[in-house]
């Protein structure tokens, strides 16, 4: 794992730098079709999440067409899940955030609307601290699902996947001519 993490940490690090930077246009976006119709703000958030994920995707099929070239010239050996487990450390802030606001959430429902409760208090930090980094995502929960306490669980498991796959097709088409 250390190893892993020697050799990668500039790929984890530019992923989460991307989905702060990319926040930005879901807080912008989100702001812009507050008031605006609904079909409006479904267009607008599902533009903004397939574009953060086509940012990430292109990142590491780069990636892994650069591996493809040390891989055919023996310099580098074949790690099936390299794209998932960069994806996975670039969004372990999201995936507490996502468990934490999930159990507040959980918690205030069943222990009801009380100011003081333990739940509550998890529950907005978590959704505010989610919300923040978590933006790109934030004009179609804001939308269709009302802010649900469960939408920051799910919403890694998007870029997970879409990086896994990625990297995986970047190794597999690679021409060996990627960067010439």
């Amino acid at each position: 794992m250390k190893n892993f993490w020697s050799e990668n940490c500039y790929n984890v690090v530019k992923l989460f730098l991307n989905q702060i930077a990319l926040s930005m246009l879901g807080f912008v976006m989100a702001m812009a079709t507050q008031n605006a119709h609904i079909v409006l703000r479904v267009l607008v958030g599902v533009f903004c999440i397939v574009f953060y994920l086509w940012i990430l995707y292109v990142m590491m099929y780069e990636m892994g067409q650069k591996d493809g070239i040390k891989i055919q010239s023996g310099r580098l050996h074949y790690a099936k899940y390299k794209g998932f487990g960069i994806a996975f450390l670039a969004n372990i802030p999201n995936i507490i955030i996502g468990i934490l606001n999930f159990i507040g959430g959980l918690g205030y429902e069943i222990i009801g609307v009380t100011v003081k409760s333990w739940a509550a208090e998890l529950y907005f930090v978590a959704n505010a601290i989610g919300k923040v980094i978590q933006a790109v995502y934030l004009p179609l929960i804001s939308a269709i699902l009302n802010n649900e306490y469960w939408t920051l669980l799910v919403t890694p498991v998007f870029p997970i996947v879409v990086c896994m796959v990625a990297y995986r097709l970047g190794v597999k088409y690679c021409d060996g001519f990627a960067n010439v």
